[in-house]
């Protein structure tokens, strides 16, 4: 009997061992994404515009209680901040009086185009309420993990 609780308790540490490479190298990878130090920059490639809106979008991160500048991606950020600009712009032209309705249609297709990209990009930027609140289930979900005591996995 002896002998199998000793080969149960083997067996769990060998869990055990497994499940903490596997945070260490998600820690490891997920230092090697976006820093917050990195997104805090704003891409000389950015309009005038589209600037002022990535800086407007890194102040509301820093005011988040969650930190998810790993899961945040550059590329995303800048595509979102010119797909703002854009939509402005279109929408600004479509309310002008000078506007003819020709130039109103065209305009409307690349307003809703822009919004669709804004859309699609709020949620894989945590900009919505909802995306916010699974991101920081997610975050302390793992850091629950991370916290397991080791004797709770072998029953002790």
């Amino acid at each position: 009997m002896a002998n199998i609780k000793s080969a149960s308790i083997v067996e769990n540490n060998k869990s055990h061992d497994k499940k903490k490479a596997v945070i260490e190298l998600r820690k490891e990878i997920e230092g090697k994404l976006t820093s917050p130090n990195d997104l805090k920059k704003v891409p000389s490639s950015l309009s005038e515009e589209a600037k002022k809106e990535y800086k407007r979008l890194i102040k509301l991160y820093n005011k988040l209680e969650v930190e998810i500048w790993g899961i945040l991606d550059e590329n995303l950020l800048v595509m979102y901040c010119e797909a703002v600009v854009k939509y402005k712009g279109f929408n600004s032209l479509y309310y002008d009086e000078d506007t003819d309705e020709a130039t109103k249609d065209k305009l409307l297709k690349k307003i809703n185009d822009q919004i669709k990209i804004i859309a699609l990009l709020s949620d894989k930027l945590c900009l919505t309420p909802l995306m916010r609140i699974q991101t920081a289930q997610k975050i302390a979900k793992r850091e629950l993990e991370e916290k397991k005591d080791p004797l709770e996995e072998i029953g002790f």
